[in-house]
């Protein structure tokens, strides 16, 4: 597995998800393109597989979506957990969406997770994800980094992208999530 030096929120320096400026080179690396479905089918990194940050980000009701629907999305583009994750959003510098899915994959268990940080070179179609899953993911939801907050009704794109850097220990979760 391509070590990207992950922290433990808490500690002195550690965030969540990393943030590189290289793609590691490992086969255990897989690639997460965010960005609109049409334009990461149309070309991305090598290998990506598409699936745009609003699947994540809005259930319908303005929040982000639950863990067993997020576990399932993301089997349906073959991840299981155990691979280190890259999110691709093809900005200049990773978008407070990216670092909020990041963080939402992280707490749903992926082994580690990383933000690509600046544009990056692209050309090869990215994969459409299956109707089924490709994939069980099977990685263990870390629930130590939750909250419950009785008052609300879950984290927001906000909340989960100062998790992500490491700028809050915890995410909290409503008890409608």
């Amino acid at each position: 597995m391509a070590a990207l030096a992950l922290g433990v929120p808490g500690e002195a320096g550690a965030n969540p998800v990393a943030r590189i400026g290289t793609m590691p080179q490992s086969d255990t690396v897989a690639v997460l393109d965010i960005r609109a479905e049409a334009d990461c089918l149309a070309g991305s990194l090598p290998d990506a597989r598409c699936l745009p940050a609003q699947w994540f980000l809005d259930d319908g009701t303005g929040r982000v979506i639950g863990f067993s629907p997020l576990r399932w999305l993301l089997g349906t583009v073959g991840l299981t957990g155990r691979e280190t994750l890259v999110i691709y959003d093809g900005s200049d510098s990773p978008s407070q969406e990216a670092w909020a899915v990041a963080a939402l994959i992280h707490l749903a268990g992926q082994a580690e997770v990383a933000v690509l940080d600046g544009p990056a070179e692209t050309g090869r179609n990215g994969w459409p994800r299956a109707f089924s899953r490709e994939n069980v993911f099977v990685a263990p939801i870390r629930l130590a980094a939750m909250s419950l907050d009785e008052s609300g009704s879950g984290p927001t794109v906000g909340a989960l992208a100062e998790f992500a850097q490491g700028r809050t220990e915890l995410v909290s979760y409503g008890p409608d999530t």
